[in-house]
C-alpha cells in the first residue's frame, strides 16, 4: 500500500473518530488526527524528504494505540532535529487530555539518528501523556527515547511511562528528556 513519495501515506483528518487500522504498510509514513484510533501490525516508514514514519497533524485528544507495529526512518533526522515518532505543534487543536500507547513495537533508524520519540507543545491546556511498553530499538545511535519539550504557550505533560524496553545504551536517566521550555510533568516511570 502507498507510494515512496515525500507526503505521508496514512493520513487522518481532524474530524475522524475511534478508526482501527489492522496491518498496512505506509512507506510516505503515517499521521494521527482526531482521537481515539488504533493500529496493529502498521508499519510506517519515513522514506520521504524528513525520514519522519509517524507525526502528529491534528489530534484533538483521546486514545492513539500502537500495537505490535514498526517505525522505520531510511533518511539521517538528526539535520532537523526529528524523531522517528515527531509529535510537535501539540497546541490549540488538543483539546481533550491525549494519551499515546506504544505496546509490542519496534523502532529503527540509520546509525547516527539520536532521538526516537519527539513531543512538543505548543500551547494546551490539556495533558499529553505517552505510555511505552515493549519498546526495541536497532540502528540508530540513541541518546534519547522520548524528547520533551514545550515550544511556545501553556502546555503540560501527563504521565510518562517507558517500561521494558530494549534500546542498546540508553541509561534509566536518559528514557525522558526535557530539551526546551519548563512543561510540568505529572509523572514519570522509567523501568527498562
Amino acid at each position: 500500500m502507498g507510494s515512496h513519495g515525500a507526503t505521508s501515506n496514512q493520513d487522518l483528518h481532524g474530524n475522524t473518530e475511534d478508526i482501527t487500522f489492522i496491518g498496512g504498510k505506509f512507506f510516505g509514513g503515517g499521521q494521527i488526527s482526531g482521537k481515539n484510533h488504533k493500529f496493529i501490525g502498521c508499519t510506517f516508514v519515513g522514506s520521504g524528504n524528513s525520514g519522519i514514519a509517524l507525526y502528529a497533524g491534528e489530534p484533538i485528544g483521546g486514545t492513539f494505540q500502537f500495537v505490535n507495529c514498526k517505525f522505520e526512518s531510511i533518511v539521517n533526522l538528526n539535520a532537523n532535529n526529528y524523531g522517528v515518532i515527531e509529535m510537535n505543534g501539540l497546541g490549540a487543536n488538543v483539546t481533550e487530555n491525549m494519551w499515546v500507547q506504544i505496546s509490542n513495537c519496534y523502532l529503527s533508524a540509520p546509525g547516527s539518528t539520536t532521538y526516537a520519540i519527539t513531543l512538543g507543545i505548543a500551547g494546551t491546556s490539556k495533558f499529553i501523556s505517552i505510555a511505552i511498553n515493549g519498546l526495541v530499538c536497532s540502528g540508530g545511535a540513541f541518546s534519547q527515547l522520548v524528547r520533551r519539550r514545550k515550544d511556545s504557550g501553556s502546555g503540560n505533560f501527563g504521565v510518562q511511562r517507558a517500561v521494558n524496553c530494549d534500546i542498546p545504551g540508553l541509561t534509566g536517566s536518559s528514557y525522558f528528556v526535557t530539551s526546551a521550555g519548563s512543561p510540568t510533568v505529572d509523572k514519570q516511570v522509567v523501568d527498562p
